[in-house]
């Protein structure tokens, strides 16, 4: 005679229990707003504690909203008697402070916080390292910590800079790499350089040469060796196509999200969002294009890939080039839509989404909004609450529905031998996963999940 385990009898005599909201999959936060005569036309930031952003000086928010000047134009810029008179619209940096590059009448260069206010990485006045002359070209800075990276130097063809540049700590400016450096696994020496990224160990960023359009590099930097992430000898993830254009690096815990290209004619037949592991040399694909999207559109462009903790985000385009930009997360291979042109938030149409990777944190993502014809701007903070593994019908309540549910499950995995009740991932649906369900069905019914 079979018996039911002691875990079933008492499940059923739970159907009758309270019940508990699980929530919203995705919560937002409004941190600010700014109407006319300018809207937040600058994308924010996003430390553990504090949103930031540009809007005629650098602004920091926490996240119940109360604001904190850091540097505007009645700040002094180092070593002159100036004071700033420019920002540009993106800065870089989490709670130990921010990286901006700012202006004065006569100087301008890049510029980080710090305890005392703020303090130079590299200005007009700063001589390049390896180089006759000083700066006179910076590209959009990144900041981790003590750490901050730029593209810089002069201009070089295209638009681009000529070199790549670090600063650690309050050490001078270093050279990375520049237009005297051998492209590793390449011919000749780098052309340009744009995008950076930055952590204490290592500087990746994005650069051209002669044969390599648009190819990522990782630099070591206790010992200065430069590797290729993604050039043209790279093949992209289950394909038997290369990379020939990818860019926009970020760095997260010894990983780096990037976008990859396989361009031909000028049009993308092959890429995505990657993730390339710093230890094993590895790539793995998040999403690729032509891959669908929640509400059943498919994937057609990307922009801003980023990665913090186990989620990866990145703000794509439904359809085509032309969709509305949307703003995505992902974790373990799930993809979730955050927010995106066209839906209304608090009352108000979303008709600009503004977003930069830096935006990105954990499970969090900082934006701005524009409507009403760019006359309201208002920036919030989106949270990504995962389904809960104890809400077993998904309807986002715990309730005893859940147990219903789970239990039908289990019933049918053991007539017919398959997993949908393998709560703890066992391999083998039995007893124990009722046991491991029902610990996690009260907890989240006590706390919420």
């Amino acid at each position: 005679m079979n018996y039911l385990p002691s875990v079933f009898v008492a499940a059923l005599c739970l159907l009758n229990a309270s019940d508990t909201s699980v929530g919203q999959l995705v919560t937002f936060t409004h941190i600010t707003e700014i109407g006319e005569p300018q809207p937040p036309f600058n994308p924010p930031i996003l430390g553990s504690n504090y949103v930031f952003y540009s809007y005629g000086g650098i602004y920091q928010a926490d996240l119940n909203g109360n604001i904190t000047i850091l540097v505007d134009e009645t700040t002094s810029v180092p070593g002159t008697s100036e004071l700033f008179g420019g920002f540009d619209p993106f800065v870089s940096g989490n709670d130990m402070g921010v990286a901006f590059i700012a202006g004065g009448s006569s100087v301008g260069g890049v510029y980080r916080t710090t305890s005392d206010g703020v303090a130079v990485v590299a200005d007009t006045l700063t001589a390049i390292p390896g180089e006759d002359g000083a700066f006179a070209a910076f590209g959009t800075p990144t900041r981790s910590n003590l750490h901050v990276a730029f593209p810089g130097g002069r201009l070089g063809p295209g638009g681009g800079y000529t070199g790549a540049y670090r600063q650690d700590g309050t050490d001078p400016v270093g050279r990375v790499a520049d237009t005297t450096t051998t492209v590793p696994g390449g011919v000749g020496p780098f052309l340009r350089f744009d995008g950076v990224g930055i952590d204490e160990f290592y500087t990746a960023f994005a650069a051209s040469s002669d044969g390599q359009p648009g190819s990522l590099y990782l630099a070591d930097v206790a010992t200065g060796q430069l590797l290729p992430i993604a050039d043209v000898n790279t093949p992209i993830p289950g394909s038997n196509l290369t990379f020939n254009v990818s860019d926009s690096p970020l760095i997260d815990e010894g990983r780096i999200a990037f976008r990859g290209y396989r361009l031909e004619s000028f049009v993308p037949v092959a890429g995505g969002v990657y993730v390339y592991d710093i230890p094993t040399a590895q790539i793995t694909p998040i999403i690729e294009l032509f891959d669908p999207l929640p509400g059943g559109d498919i994937l057609g462009e990307i922009q801003f890939p980023s990665i913090s903790g186990d989620t990866v985000g990145f703000a794509g385009r439904p359809g085509d080039e032309f969709g509305p930009s949307t703003l995505f997360a992902v974790v373990d291979g799930q993809v979730y839509r955050i927010i995106g042109e066209g839906d209304t938030l608090d009352g108000h149409f979303v008709q600009t989404l503004i977003y930069r990777p830096e935006g990105h944190n954990g499970r969090q993502f900082a934006f701005a909004i524009q409507s009403q014809g760019s006359a309201y701007g208002a920036i919030y903070v989106a949270t990504l609450h995962l389904p809960c593994p104890a809400d077993f019908n998904s309807d986002t309540l715990i309730t005893s529905a859940d147990i219903s549910a789970f239990l039908s499950a289990w019933f049918l995995d053991l007539a017919s031998g398959t997993l949908a009740a393998d709560f703890n991932a066992s391999g083998v649906t039995g007893s124990s996963d009722i046991t491991a369900f029902l610990s996690a069905w009260f907890a989240a019914l006590a706390g919420g999940c």
